[in-house]
């Protein structure tokens, strides 16, 4: 199954703004920003996505599990998936969201 069949837009777009913080270049911000809002993020979404944060819970276990999953650290990926788990985030979820950043790195 494909991360698409299972994570909204907008959510894969929050993930991508998040893993993106750290970006200097503003071609690239600009970019996710005009896209983020063509969906329906508000700039305050996406501000606090850039924080590696959201309003929903869901989208925030998602974009820390993303997080961990990018540092590397299999402790705060443990962490993560059980912190998923409890907002409940299915496993499905949960594999859907590791494919995706695969598509984004």
């Amino acid at each position: 199954m494909k991360p698409q069949d299972v994570l909204s837009a907008r959510l894969q777009m929050l993930i991508e703004i998040a893993l993106h913080a750290d970006c200097d270049c503003e071609d690239t911000l600009a970019e996710q920003d005009e896209r983020a809002r063509e969906i329906g993020i508000v700039g305050v979404e996406i501000d606090a996505a850039r924080s590696r944060k959201s309003f929903d819970i869901h989208a925030l276990a998602a974009i820390r599990l993303s997080c961990a999953i990018q540092m590397g650290s299999a402790q705060e990926v443990q962490e993560a998936e059980a912190q998923a788990y409890n907002v409940g985030l299915t496993r499905a979820d949960i594999q859907a969201i590791k494919a995706f950043i695969e598509t984004i790195k």
